[in-house]
């Protein structure tokens, strides 16, 4: 009985957790060549790598009820803006490579690294989907998409390196 109390605690208070390592690694903010990025895609996609399906979106949702709670109006506001595909973007992203890891296994190198790719391809499109209902198609791809592709692709190369320690 106490056993599966713990587990009960433990089912939302570690995924809370993760939701707050989502967070600080949203606010790690590096500005290369012009270009500034955070780690969001970084925790996300290492969270979907290591934990699953379940648990990485768990945390997502708690990271964005976490900033709903603490800033509803400008997080509201947020949310209907041109970035807001990004966001669900993540949300995709923690579901599509946590799905891969729970339901296949054996992952080679190459194929998890393929589903962080692809984890992180699908949050420049969601981000791209939306923002260029505001600005345009060319324009938001130009701004959007092309100057993150480097450093999303260096992002997923890392998860892979980091958790495929964990499947050998």
């Amino acid at each position: 009985m106490l056993a599966d109390t713990l587990r009960k605690e433990q089912s939302f208070f570690v995924p809370f957790i993760a939701s707050f390592f989502i967070t600080l690694a949203a606010h790690i903010r590096i500005d290369l060549f012009g270009v500034p990025f955070t780690f969001q895609t970084f925790a996300v996609l290492l969270l979907g790598s290591l934990f699953g399906a379940r648990f990485a979106t768990t945390s997502i949702l708690l990271y964005l009820l976490q900033g709903f709670a603490l800033f509803p109006f400008t997080h509201s506001l947020w949310l209907f803006s041109p970035l807001s595909g990004y966001i669900f973007g993540l949300l995709i992203a923690g579901f599509y490579v946590g799905h891969y890891v729970d339901t296949h296994p054996q992952k080679s190198f190459l194929q998890l690294l393929s589903v962080n790719l692809l984890g992180a391809a699908s949050i420049l499109f969601f981000g791209w989907l939306v923002l260029q209902a505001h600005i345009g198609l060319f324009k938001a791809f130009q701004i959007g998409v092309l100057p993150f592709c480097i450093y999303d692709a260096l992002k997923a190369l890392s998860v892979t390196f980091l958790a495929q320690a964990k499947y050998k």
